[in-house]
């Protein structure tokens, strides 16, 4: 009979066992069991499997009792001796004294299965697999980027004018058109047109896949589009929050109204969104509903002769018609919202709003570099189908490629993909240990050399943090326009010492009993904890701000976090839209205005 790799109960030295087992309970300990089997089992190739099976069978049997646990034992499994019987996953122990030799030193402490698999799952979210996650996915974003301005760059310009100027002086002189042709043709050169796709991190996710060299580069167009130095333009980033787009829970934010957005695709008339998602979905939420409710409303409330076209609709990506019904009912009521703030879209976006937006989805495939080609065709695809489907309705329209930069991760865990994290950028504060998107940019080239050569990581990320509060810390602070007396920086306590101001709002420090008048120590965290402390905070720091404005309307302020882009902001904006009209001046009397200004995130110069 051939060796069988399991338990079998047609075998016949197998049956015998058994019923020798039943007529003879006395065989439950293990010396007697292993003289039995030795004695009644044939000399064939069966004898030591089967041997070795029933002392396994009996141990257990004597701990338990349980016949149902026979079946379940395999042959060629180690005997196990235990005193409790295992039942559910975390009672199986992989480093039990029981396994080990008595000449060996037993652990001192039991590691369950449980534990072991969560060690494991742990130690594949590690900082390197996280980065190098990370430069997987830039890679997909840049080839995307590349892939759509050498096979979708019909993009409009924003000033058809100029267009036909320049094409006309091309046509007049052959050699012009040589040397312009010869300067497309240029692969060393990295100039960038009117007509590329700006790429748009949605933050905070959505930046870590983002070179941001390549951010400027996809918009240096836009950027140096001002009409004056005095209003230069800052790179543009999304804030589409996935809350807004979970089901039952769809909003259409007025805190959020990501207007740069707008701008962006008014001038360049497409744009790449970036976002990533966690294991388990291949967009985020705020690719799939939130981008288009917002698109929608934006749509509507800019358009509203184009409604009965249908191409104001809400445009939903893999949602089922019921949750398409539901969303499309409160569209309305977020346009109605989104009016009763009263914006003067004029003044935001210029003379006119050129075109409606339309979106595009694409993700980075699961299988990999291979399926790119194909992926990045279908997107082709999609937004040529998009433009000749309005043409003849509406005309132009802007696209809007909604891209998760992530390959969606099939196994149960990251185990089974070689250390790649879906969304390894996502929540960053769990893990980075205060390492940021950009702080990672700067230093990729040093950090992953600590990956490949299995160096410290996390050591080598906690002295670039450390590094990054002592640049541009105390001794630091930048002037708010139109006003003379508002001032932003990092640091605080150095900046209360010297006396250049007469109120120093830190943010994070915590008060001290050495506090003095005029330091106002917050003791908020950093990060989204930070942001939820704050809110608490504001209403005492208006209170302080309107107390020493009374007295002193020129009183010099200034408000600093530990990074001087966080906490100190939302400070900065509190006091604008409390204190001070557009123009800089103070108001008086004191008046509690919306956060209208906010909102219409209107740059001053």
């Amino acid at each position: 009979m051939k060796a069988c790799g399991h338990y079998d109960r047609r075998n016949p030295h197998v049956q015998r066992l058994e019923n020798i087992h039943r007529r003879h309970p006395s065989h439950n300990n293990t010396n007697s069991s292993q003289s039995t089997v030795t004695a009644i089992t044939p000399n064939d190739g069966h004898t030591a499997q089967v041997a070795q099976h029933y002392t396994t069978l009996n141990l257990a049997m004597s701990s338990h009792n349980n016949t149902d646990a026979i079946a379940s034992i395999p042959i060629g499994s180690k005997p196990t001796v235990t005193n409790n019987f295992p039942t559910t996953l975390a009672d199986l122990n992989l480093n039990s004294p029981s396994l080990h030799d008595s000449s060996d030193s037993a652990p001192t402490s039991k590691q369950s299965i449980y534990q072991t698999l969560n060690h494991l799952r742990k130690s594949t979210l590690s900082i390197p697999n996280r980065l190098r996650s990370v430069l997987e996915d830039a890679e997909f974003v840049e080839a995307s980027w590349d892939y759509l301005n050498d096979f979708c760059p019909e993009t409009q310009s924003p000033d058809t004018t100029t267009t036909t100027s320049t094409t006309d002086t091309l046509k007049n002189d052959p050699t012009e058109a040589e040397k312009e042709e010869e300067h497309s043709d240029d692969p060393t050169d990295n100039e960038i047109t009117s007509s590329s796709w700006p790429l748009v991190p949605n933050e905070r996710s959505g930046s870590w896949p983002l070179d941001p060299a390549l951010k400027l580069r996809s918009q240096s167009a836009y950027l140096t589009s001002s009409p004056s130095p005095s209003h230069e333009k800052a790179p543009v980033s999304a804030y589409f929050k996935s809350t807004d787009g979970h089901i039952n829970a769809w909003s259409f934010s007025l805190r959020r109204l990501n207007l740069p957005v707008l701008t962006l695709l008014n001038h360049s008339s497409s744009a790449i969104l970036l976002d990533t998602t966690r294991r388990g979905k291949t967009y985020p939420d705020a690719l799939r509903r939130t981008v288009p409710i917002y698109t929608s409303v934006w749509n509507r409330t800019l358009f509203p002769h184009l409604v009965s076209t249908g191409i104001c609709a809400f445009q939903p990506h893999d949602l089922s018609g019921s949750e398409i019904s539901q969303i499309e009912a409160r569209i309305p009521g977020f346009v109605a919202d989104l009016k009763g703030l009263g914006l003067d879209t004029t003044g935001i976006f210029g003379d006119s709003v050129r075109r409606p937006v339309r979106c595009v989805w694409v993700a980075a495939p699961s299988a990999g570099k291979k399926a790119w080609e194909r992926t990045f065709e279908e997107l082709v695809d999609a937004i040529g189908h998009e433009r000749r489907r309005w043409k003849g309705v509406v005309g132009e329209v802007s696209i809007l490629v909604c891209c998760s930069a992530s390959r969606r991760v099939l196994g149960a865990t990251e185990m089974s993909e070689d250390g790649y994290i879906q969304g390894s950028g996502d929540d960053s504060e769990g893990w980075s240990c205060g390492l940021t998107a950009k702080m990672f940019w700067d230093n990729r080239e040093g950090l992953m050399r600590e990956v490949d050569e299995g160096g410290d990581v996390e050591g080598f990320v906690r002295m670039l943090v450390e590094r990054s509060k002592g640049v541009g810390g105390s001794g630091r602070s930048t002037l708010i326009r139109p006003t003379v007396n508002i001032f932003l920086g990092a640091g605080g306590r150095e900046e209360e010492n010297d006396g250049a101001f007469n109120l120093v709002v830190d943010c994070n420090s915590s008060p001290g009993v050495d506090e003095s008048s005029r330091l106002l120590c917050l003791g908020c965290k950093e990060g989204k904890l930070g942001s939820k402390m704050l809110r608490d905070k504001l209403v005492g720091v208006k209170t302080s701000v309107e107390e020493l404005v009374r007295k002193n309307s020129d009183a010099r302020i200034l408000v600093t976090c530990s990074t001087g882009k966080d906490l100190s902001v939302g400070v900065v904006l509190m006091l604008l839209c409390s204190f001070y009209s557009d123009d800089g001046k103070t108001i008086q009397p004191f008046l509690r205005f919306r956060l209208t200004f906010c909102r219409t995130n209107r740059a001053w110069p």
